[in-house]
């Protein structure tokens, strides 16, 4: 039961700075999410991600997990408010 309360991630970032005088790419951080997302690891979730300190730019792959209930909803909706202001 403990484990299924929560949801592995690893995270990647992109900042490229080209030469030449090509314009300079944005820097892109990507939370790929591994496991289910629901009531129990819903908390979890919330604690992965720190606005203040991110890029402007953040990507939240979830292909490796799912959606369960309304909490996960909830802690989505919760971070897209965190991530807006």
């Amino acid at each position: 039961w403990k484990q299924s309360t929560s949801i592995s991630y690893t995270i990647s970032t992109t900042s490229l700075n080209p030469r030449n005088g090509m314009p300079r790419l944005p820097n892109i951080k990507c939370y790929n999410l591994n496991g289910p997302l629901f009531f129990g690891s819903a908390q979890q979730f919330s604690s992965l991600f720190n606005a203040k300190e991110d890029p402007e730019t953040i990507v939240i792959d979830f292909s490796q997990s799912r959606v369960f209930d309304h909490s996960a909803l909830e802690a989505i909706n919760n971070l897209a408010d965190r991530y807006g202001n």
